[in-house]
């Protein structure tokens, strides 16, 4: 895709000319921040752990709305180890350090966040920021401030496989007093690479040096200025996706091209030059509402010139009468075959959407496979039924209310004047490839303006129940890993960091973070599990809402696992209006829940023993105000197995002695085909039980099979 894009800008060369400041070129903030409290983060202001607490309460609860993670152990050098969390509102500031000499270097804090911002052609980012201070180590360091635009390569920001679009550092900063903060100030400019048009921007700052430096950054200031005229003028639109879908929409293109006339169609069977109204707009809707559902984009090629100038779906030979107008058509179709070519290597197969607009029936959705050739690789692996069949991509469309021609079920042949034109011939599976095509032939009052939203999520419910069904939505790199989804959201806590340490141990684990949002979405389709972290339990289940607890409990019920932690776990018994009721407990003397934290001791049975390869029946580990649990005597749900109790409690706050020995601290249970353990207390939090993570992930996640 890269090459493509690169030839693209050739194409678009108003696009890449210099902006200028006019109406042409808009300017909108990505990221913006105040300053913070700064009298605490000048030099030498963290040299106890009650400065240290007051520059967190201060900052983080009057600063903009943002909580950092917070850990005190100060003296056990793992300060400031602080966040990727993104803010409320877009507001980011952040801490930049790397450990003091002896800590592990994997402690070091990296703020990094989503701008929000999908890329496109003839983008320039600004941006400012200021080094407002660090502790008295960093006199004479050296120390620079790196920034990175960067975007994922795979979606998953833990594991560091992403793609630098740009990077800029400030000069060198030394002491200026102990009084007066460190300042690195003024106008950075980062400039996005070809292959980045399409991605999302993040934003990451670092330090140049890798040895005892502190360091905080203030006054953030990102914008990006685009040239919405020349975007408009674009002869094609262009984006990279992470879903082995593509797609394409020929027709529905309004813009001229510079020195070319319309066409005369002189000897061009039969002849169109009509645009299919609003088929761009919903190729754009589609790719977004996917993006909702799976939470991952397909590829996008859309030609925005108009019809009466350039036909793509035909050969050249047929698609255009001026030589001016070869450029546009050829970079239409490299950047077709490109994301063939791309998703062939990366998924091994995948499907191509091309879509159009038809006049004959109004209401319908009408399909193009030149009757089965186009999509000849998908029959020879599941049978004709998964082109007719009730779970074939018009068979789910049938399901969202749209009628289907031809019918589900029916073996009749194809429109001839809709059965597949020379985009879904070319590019697929009939040609040989692993790619199939399928042209989807749109009723003009789907494509209404006011039917456009309605359409596109139908289409995307559809796509993405088909995908699920018959596509392989994990990538050839990441098969056989363990894709696992962790809460990080309203109600997840401070413990996640550690719990995503534990997690980023394995090669062979791969972490997507998920808001409430995405879950309720659909997010959770082709995961092996998901945790839910420590924090709040009502704070999360109130936040997933009805739906997004349907979604967990439906992933789980089919074969999904679930990990609780502390409030997952009291998310996920049957105790309160707000839990998952996957596992059958409830939870003794919720009256007094804010019982303290502290080291407890908890006693392993041999099943638990074996399960998380513990050494010992009897450990230390963190006890955080978990839930005490107990059977719930819940007929609908099957009785959970007790692998390890509390032997020793914490009882602080008014909570009666006596209550916590006995209770149950660690359960696994099954929901439907899906398994389910839950932790009352912190293994990740716990040094040298952090492994019990990782068997826990082995012991519930899915057993996938690819299809």
């Amino acid at each position: 895709m890269k090459r493509v894009l690169e030839a693209l800008v050739c194409v678009l060369c108003a696009v890449e000319a210099p902006l200028a400041r006019d109406a042409t070129a808009a300017e909108r903030i990505l990221i913006s921040a105040a300053s913070g409290p700064t009298d605490d983060i000048r030099n030498g202001g963290f040299e106890s752990n009650d400065n240290l607490r007051t520059f967190y309460s201060r900052w983080g609860e009057n600063g903009a709305g943002f909580e950092f993670w917070r850990n005190y152990e100060f003296p056990q050098n793992r300060i400031g180890r602080n966040t990727s969390h993104t803010p409320p509102e877009g507001r980011y500031r952040g801490m930049v350090n790397s450990v003091r000499s002896g800590a592990n270097t994997d402690q070091r804090a990296e703020p990094a966040i989503d701008t929000g911002h999908r890329i496109r052609p003839g983008d320039k980012f600004t941006l400012s920021f200021k080094h407002a201070g660090g502790l008295r180590w960093t006199r004479d360091s050296g120390l620079k401030i790196v920034a990175t635009l960067y975007f994922d390569d795979d979606g998953n920001h833990q594991d560091g496989v992403d793609t630098v679009i740009d990077r800029v550092e400030t000069t060198p900063i030394s002491d200026s007093g102990r009084n007066e903060p460190y300042a690195a100030t003024g106008d950075l400019t980062l400039t996005p690479t070809p292959d980045s048009v399409g991605k999302i921007a993040r934003l990451r700052f670092q330090t140049n040096l890798d040895r005892d430096i502190y360091a905080v950054i203030d006054d953030i200031r990102l914008t990006v200025t685009t040239n919405e005229k020349a975007i408009a003028e674009a002869p094609i639109s262009v984006a990279s996706g992470r879903l082995p879908i593509i797609v394409t929409a020929p027709h529905g293109g309004r813009n001229g091209i510079a020195g070319v006339t319309p066409r005369t169609g002189d000897d061009v069977p039969k002849f169109n030059r009509k645009s299919d109204m609003n088929t761009a707009e919903v190729a754009e809707a589609l790719a977004d509402a996917l993006e909702r559902k799976l939470g991952r984009r397909p590829y996008v090629v859309i030609a925005r010139f108009h019809r009466r100038y350039i036909d793509a779906n035909r050969p050249a030979k047929d698609a255009f009468e001026s030589s001016k107008a070869k450029a546009a058509y050829d970079a239409y179709h490299a950047a077709i075959a490109s994301a063939r070519e791309e998703v062939a290597a990366r998924w091994g197969r995948g499907l191509l959407l091309d879509v159009h607009g038809q006049a004959m029936l109004p209401d319908a959705v009408i399909r193009g496979t030149q009757n089965g050739k186009t999509a000849a690789a998908l029959i020879e692996r599941f049978g004709r039924e998964v082109l007719i069949g009730n779970l074939s991509l018009f068979g789910q469309l049938a399901k969202q209310g749209f009628r289907v021609v031809p019918p589900v079920g029916s073996d009749d042949l194809e429109s001839r004047n809709y059965n597949g034109g020379f985009t879904v011939r070319t590019y697929g599976s009939g040609s040989g490839d692993a790619v199939d095509a399928i042209q989807l032939e749109l009723g003009r009052q789907l494509r209404e303006t006011g039917a456009i939203g309605q359409t596109a999520d139908k289409l995307a419910n559809a796509v993405a129940d088909f995908a699920m069904d018959y596509l392989p939505l994990v990538e050839r790199k990441d098969r056989g890993k363990v894709h696992v989804g962790v809460y990080m959201d309203t109600g997840a806590g401070p413990s996640v960091n550690d719990l995503l340490r534990a997690l980023n141990g394995s090669k062979d684990v791969v972490v997507s973070k998920l808001t409430a949002a995405q879950i309720r979405s659909g997010r959770l389709a082709g995961l092996d599990l998901l945790i839910q972290p420590g924090g709040s339990g009502g704070g999360q289940g109130r936040n997933l809402d009805a739906p997004g607890r349907k979604a967990i409990r439906g992933f789980v019920r089919e074969g999904g696992g679930f990990i609780g932690i502390c409030a997952g776990a009291y998310l996920a018994s049957a105790h309160y209006s707000w839990s998952l009721n996957i596992l059958d407990a409830k939870v003794l003397d919720t009256k007094h829940w804010a019982r303290g934290t502290g080291t407890v001791d908890i006693a392993l049975t041999d099943a638990g023993r074996e399960m998380l390869n513990a050494d010992s029946p009897r450990l230390p580990i963190y006890y955080g105000q978990g839930p005490l649990l107990a059977p719930g005597d819940n007929p609908d749900i099957e009785d959970y197995e007790e692998v390890a109790s509390y032997q020793t409690e914490i009882a602080k706050n008014g909570a009666p002695k006596g209550v916590m020995p006995g209770t149950t601290a660690i359960a696994r249970g099954r929901f439907g085909q899906g398994r389910v353990i839950c932790f009352s207390p912190h293994p990740e939090k716990t040094e040298g039980l952090e492994g019990f993570i990782q068997n826990a992930v082995e012991y519930v996640k899915r057993k996938q099979t690819e299809r």
